[in-house]
């Protein structure tokens, strides 16, 4: 298991495990998701349109550096920051200076197989090789109140747009 720091510095209501692997032109990444405290996951409705702050519910997140083959490619530091809820909704975002300069690309750029069981939250996410590296990091927003989880080491910034702090995963 991956170690995952919780902001609030408490005992975490989930347990949370993700792994990559490659083949020839994908990479995929597994996780799962256990809540091991009381409650449900907390989503929009399958009826809302959201895009914009569907981070503001439980979220997996990855942030993985663009391939310079692709069309969404600005520079060196632009990245892919895609989230996925339990039900499913997707966000994505192709950002080269965080909360200054980003886009939304016209076509999703991860594919998504995957959703919950009761305290379960099984998931799958591929990403083309072709359009991002498998650099990056990997993060969760859970529960009510918002409990974040990093696949980062801590260093007492809670900001997962930090491209300079990526690292490999796969």
């Amino acid at each position: 298991m991956k170690q995952w720091l919780n902001s609030l510095n408490t005992p975490s209501d989930y347990r949370i495990d993700w792994q990559t692997h490659k083949n020839q032109d994908r990479l995929h990444l597994v996780f799962q998701i256990e809540q091991t405290g009381e409650g449900s996951w907390q989503t929009f409705s399958t009826q809302e349109k959201v895009s914009w702050g569907l981070w503001e519910k439980d979220v997996f997140e990855v942030f993985l550096q663009l391939n310079s083959h692709s069309e969404y490619y600005f520079g060196e530091k632009s990245y892919l920051e895609f989230q996925v809820s339990p039900l499913g909704q997707t966000f994505q975002l192709v950002v080269q200076k965080p909360r200054l300069l980003y886009a939304s690309p016209l076509k999703l750029l991860a594919e998504y197989s995957g959703g919950t069981q009761g305290a379960y939250w099984r998931g799958e996410l591929s990403f083309s090789l072709q359009e991002i590296e498998p650099i990056g990091g990997v993060f969760a927003c859970l529960g009510q109140p918002q409990q974040f989880y990093s696949s980062l080491s801590p260093d007492g910034v809670l900001d997962f747009h930090r491209p300079q702090r990526f690292g490999p995963l796969g």
